[in-house]
């Protein structure tokens, strides 16, 4: 499975951090000033969701919190694809 660069980007994150959530998924997408790695909270959230749909992160719920933890399959396949784009870059 191929994934785009935000997707990478948002998973690899969700990778260092060992979870995400909406309040990390704020500031970039197409701006150039801000940190990489970060999307607008609604140009993010169909991403969240689709990787959920894929089985690559997992959402988990506490009282007052939403967030979102990388699988296994999506550890491997953040992997694959980060090798990739380490070739071709």
């Amino acid at each position: 499975m191929r994934l785009g660069i935000n997707q990478i980007l948002l998973l690899n994150r969700c990778k260092k951090k060992g979870r995400i959530d909406r309040s990390d998924v704020e500031v970039v997408y197409g701006k150039k000033t801000v940190r990489r790695g970060m999307l607008f909270i609604d140009q993010a959230t169909p991403i969240l969701e689709k990787l959920e749909l894929y089985g690559l992160i997992e959402k988990q719920e506490t009282l007052n919190r939403v967030f979102y933890v990388l699988t296994m399959k999506g550890e491997r396949i953040l992997e694959e694809n980060l090798k990739r784009i380490m070739e071709v870059g």
